[in-house]
């Protein structure tokens, strides 16, 4: 029985829905159609904004339907986003402060009409149609690359600048929408079919239900093994990734890239599309590179930042070690000036051996008693280089035997 209720258990936590927490004022009434979305994919909690503390914020998703937030629960909030996703919809400078530290600006003028005409165009993928709008603007403070408008202002008006809704993802993959409109939600809003399917795209984006791009593995390993722990020079790597999307399907892209590196990137290259894993939920991306000279510990890194889709930021360790001292080719091809040089002194020792011991003793008698001379001229040069006394030269007379062809001697003196 109890392992029943174990199994149901389980089974509840994996096909349970993420949790959604809806902070709303007395108005709730006018977002039925909102409720009705959200309660087909969201685990949905209501909870009055002003009957909340910070030890209710325990949830995967929270979206603010509300003007106005307790000053206790604006930290929170922020925090929330380390972990959890936050939509805020709000048209009054109330949430200034809060929207500060989301790098946004709110502007204290309503929009509620662009040339006569309460229209906007969506000019972004995936929509192209009509929307109405009543609310208003936000701006950003500061350049940043992690945030980004979903729907702005008509480049013809005075609010060319300004966005009506932004969203922004972390480096943690968590994310946050700021709609500058209450009542874009409500059900007024919805009934235009443009409108509804903007919110849903929106707030889907931002609860992880669209554009979500997961890593279900990621290895490494030498050609002919499954794993290896490390590498040696000019070893044949493999690195496979594994991506799949939100329905855990294979995820495509062609702008993946591989850096192998050890302080600085020694290989960077494009890692392509291989073949869909063999339980079709994933695309295999291979790339097969040599291993650099460089002995250390190296990382595979893959850095991919895309606007709309999760980051992937994943990194491996390996170690690329020497080779072991009888591991090392014998022979080199790029040596053989050196094995030539080797083998010419050796051959030429012999040689010269070989002609030295073929002399007769008369040619070796007269040949030693040369070089000795020789020796003693050298090592009275150097003795009158140096000014060493000599104790019975004067004068030093130096004679210096040549042969000539016919083996004779001549004598040659040379006064020093």
């Amino acid at each position: 029985m109890h392992a029943l209720l174990l199994i149901l258990l389980l089974i509840s936590l994996v096909y349970s829905k993420p949790s959604l927490l809806v902070l709303h004022g007395s108005d709730l009434d006018s977002y039925t159609q909102l409720s009705d979305e959200l309660e087909n994919s969201f685990d949905t909690a209501y909870k009055d904004i002003q009957r909340i503390s910070q030890y209710d914020l325990d949830y995967n998703n929270l979206l603010l339907l509300s003007d106005t937030l307790p000053t206790n629960l604006h930290y929170p909030i922020l925090d929330n986003l380390q972990h959890n996703n936050i939509v805020i919809t709000s048209e009054s400078n109330n949430l200034s402060n809060l929207a500060r530290q989301f790098n946004l600006q709110l502007s204290n003028k309503p929009i509620t009409a662009f040339d006569g005409a309460n229209e906007l165009e969506i000019h972004s993928n995936p929509h192209s149609c009509t929307l109405s709008y009543n609310g208003h603007s936000h701006s950003y403070i500061s350049n940043s690359q992690l945030i980004h408008p979903s729907l702005s202002s008509p480049p013809a008006t005075s609010h060319s600048k300004s966005h009506l809704i932004s969203s922004l993802q972390s480096t943690k993959n968590t994310r946050m929408s700021w709609i500058s409109s209450k009542s874009f939600l409500n059900d007024t809003s919805l009934s235009n079919e443009c409108n509804k399917q903007s919110a849903l795209d929106v707030l889907l984006w931002t609860f992880q239900q669209k554009g979500v791009v997961k890593v279900t593995q990621m290895k490494h390993y030498k050609t002919g093994e499954s794993e290896t722990p490390e590498y040696v020079y000019n070893d044949e790597s493999n690195f496979e990734l594994h991506l799949s999307d939100e329905n855990n399907q294979p995820f495509t892209t062609h702008s993946l890239q591989l850096d192998f590196t050890m302080l600085d990137p020694h290989i960077r290259a494009h890692v392509p599309p291989s073949h869909i894993s063999e339980d079709g939920t994933s695309m295999v991306y291979k790339l097969t590179f040599r291993v650099p000279d460089r002995h250390g510990i190296f990382k595979f890194v893959v850095d991919w930042k895309r606007q709309g889709y999760s980051f992937i930021d994943e990194q491996m360790r390996t170690t690329v070690a020497p080779i072991r001292h009888d591991e090392h080719p014998r022979f080199l091809n790029h040596a053989w000036p050196f094995y030539s040089g080797t083998l010419f002194t050796l051959v030429s020792f012999v040689a010269f051996a070989a002609l030295w011991l073929s002399w007769d003793d008369k040619i070796k008698g007269k040949k030693s008693d040369s070089i000795m001379k020789l020796f003693e001229v050298f090592d009275l040069c150097k003795r009158f280089a140096n000014k060493q006394s000599h104790p019975k030269l004067t004068k030093i007379h130096l004679t210096i035997n040549d042969i000539n062809a016919d083996g004779a001697w001549e004598k040659d003196s040379a006064q020093v």
